[in-house]
């Protein structure tokens, strides 16, 4: 039975030798509590050949309990809050909840599968298991929207891409618009039907920068990146004839001042883009523009002015249900350095000045193509992510290779 491992655990059977029954059951255990302990099973320690009961691996599914007929009393028992063994199906889990995503998609008020981990729930998986067909996209359409026109060393890549779906040797297309915020306005295009992901960035290498943040003629707007008016400017030192051009006669003045715009969307894109998130499309933030990111997490109000469209998307995409569970965030709503390790490190050097203004708690004072899960991709990320950015990574994979929801029916086999 194939079995997961780190790689930096990963126990090497000689080859060209004799091997001991001993060494191979060595190694096989160790590579079972390697896997137990980044699924923070609570025996993990312990786990041996001997005590280990039961497993499931992709369509294998072993139950070696002898106590009891498999079809007993405990055959639709949910066993969830069993940390020794709800670990071994955390996918039966995953592939129901993913069910229910794409059911709800369909149609919001429609019977949902109870989300539960039993016998009967294990027996579905494993017969199912032959539908798991996956069809691979074979090429991908990615927006990189940005709040200025920055696009050198550094910006959004192919290999970025990869790196969100954990496949370095992915060999299809990958195509990226890159778009300031600005351009994005004007646009008119379907986000569903153009662009398989979106990468909401906060590269500032275009806009007024000092201290690593970013700064304006008003000073209670240092460190915005998205604002839905722009910078003051005092004209009192410009010639009549300017002053007069740039005097508006319908409003009343008290000073030789006006402000610009804003590097904001409008509100008709903002709605384009809800229902971008709402159909399931992956979109991934920059870092600098969330805050508790691994707890509760918000729109960071030191780098998205809190008037703008971009705060309300944000706002959105972070929004709960009525049980307070989220709605998109971790379904198909990322922070980048949930699926990339050192991504983090990338957003501090693509927007210190963000950062900076974060950690000193400056707030704003202004206003389908379906592609289910495969366990041979996503065991050999988690090694390097761990278990929590593992199922993010299962669940951002799911909503990129999605598509539009249409069914990956299998061929006809005979069946």
């Amino acid at each position: 039975m194939t079995m997961w491992q780190p790689q930096s655990q990963v126990r090497e059977i000689p080859i060209g030798r004799n091997v001991s029954v001993d060494t191979l059951k060595s190694a096989a255990e160790g590579n079972i509590r390697s896997y137990a302990s980044a699924m923070q099973a609570a025996n993990a320690d312990t786990l041996t050949l001997d005590t280990l009961k039961e497993y499931l691996n992709e369509n294998v599914y072993l139950n070696n309990d002898s106590s009891k007929a498999y079809a007993a009393e405990d055959y639709l028992t949910d066993l969830k809050s069993d940390k020794t063994r709800a670990w071994i199906y955390t996918d039966v889990l995953k592939e129901i909840r993913y069910e229910n995503f794409l059911i709800t998609q369909e149609n919001a008020t429609a019977v949902t599968l109870n989300e539960e981990i039993s016998k009967a729930s294990i027996t579905r998986y494993i017969m199912n298991w032959y539908l798991h067909r996956s069809q691979v996209k074979d090429s991908l359409a990615v927006l990189d929207l940005e709040p200025c026109y920055d696009f050198g060393t550094g910006a959004l890549s192919a290999d970025s891409v990869k790196g969100f779906l954990g496949q370095s040797s992915y060999g299809g297309r990958i195509s990226i618009t890159q778009m300031a915020s600005a351009e994005f306005i004007g646009k008119i295009e379907d986000l569903n039907d153009r662009y398989d992901m979106i990468y909401v960035g906060a590269r500032t290498g275009t806009m007024n920068v000092k201290n690593n943040q970013t700064v304006y003629n008003d000073s209670s707007m240092n460190g915005l990146i998205y604002t839905h008016i722009g910078d003051l400017y005092d004209y009192k030192d410009e010639s009549d004839d300017n002053k007069n051009r740039l005097k508006d006669d319908s409003l009343s003045h008290t000073s030789n001042q006006y402000r610009g715009p804003g590097n904001d969307m409008n509100s008709t894109r903002e709605k384009e883009f809800e229902q971008y998130i709402s159909a399931g499309y992956p979109v991934v933030f920059a870092n600098a523009l969330l805050t508790g990111i691994d707890g509760k997490v918000s729109a960071n109000t030191a780098t998205v002015d809190e008037s703008s469209y971009f705060y309300q998307l944000i706002q959105f995409a972070l929004s709960t249900d009525e049980s307070g569970n989220y709605k998109y965030w971790q379904e198909n709503v990322f922070a980048e350095s949930q699926l990339v390790p050192g991504a983090a490190e990338k957003a501090a050097d693509d927007s210190k000045e963000a950062l900076a203004a974060a950690k000193g708690g400056k707030g704003s004072k202004r206003r389908e193509t379906e592609k289910l899960w495969q366990p041979s991709e996503s065991f050999q990320t988690a090694d390097r992510m761990g278990e929590k950015s593992w199922g993010r990574l299962y669940s951002y994979r799911a909503a990129l290779q999605r598509g539009r929801y249409q069914r990956c029916v299998p061929e006809d086999d005979g069946r």
